[in-house]
């Protein structure tokens, strides 16, 4: 039985040499963001320091998303409040701590201070730069999952 992940589109059948094998599963392409030591996925949600994934919950991956998509400019609280928590009523305490733990998660810049900064009665700013980058297409082989009983 073959498993397939979000990234893969379904094999093709092909029956010409010039076609890719049917055994190859083409992994589309990704959109992520780099800085400093971090690479952001944005298709499958997930946060690497250099080649070990970091663990973030969904709030706060929304939240550094939101954030670095607009680096180097200040995010309004209420601005944030709202895209993260659309129809919901939420105190600012829960953006504080989305924030908070972001802080703890990313550790500070190399050139010193925060990655996050906070705009004092404003909001926040992604203090760093950010590169943005599309994973080319590749084709890779299944992988297979073995059900054991």
């Amino acid at each position: 039985m073959f498993r397939q992940s979000p990234d893969k589109v379904p094999m093709r059948s092909g029956t010409s040499s010039d076609e890719t094998p049917k055994d190859t599963v083409l992994k589309g392409s990704g959109h992520f963001y780099r800085f400093g030591p971090f690479r952001l996925y944005v298709t499958e949600r997930e946060l690497f320091r250099e080649d070990e994934p970091v663990a973030l919950t969904p709030k706060a991956l929304d939240t550094l998303l939101a954030l670095v998509r607009q680096q180097g400019h200040i995010v309004d609280k209420d601005e944030l409040m709202r895209t993260l928590w659309p129809d919901t009523f939420v105190e600012e305490d829960s953006l504080v701590r989305q924030i908070s733990h972001l802080r703890k998660v990313l550790g500070d810049r190399a050139e010193g201070g925060p990655y996050i900064e906070t705009v004092p009665r404003r909001g926040y700013r992604f203090a760093i730069p950010v590169t943005d980058s599309w994973r080319k297409l590749e084709a890779s082989t299944p992988t297979l999952s073995v059900r054991r009983t």
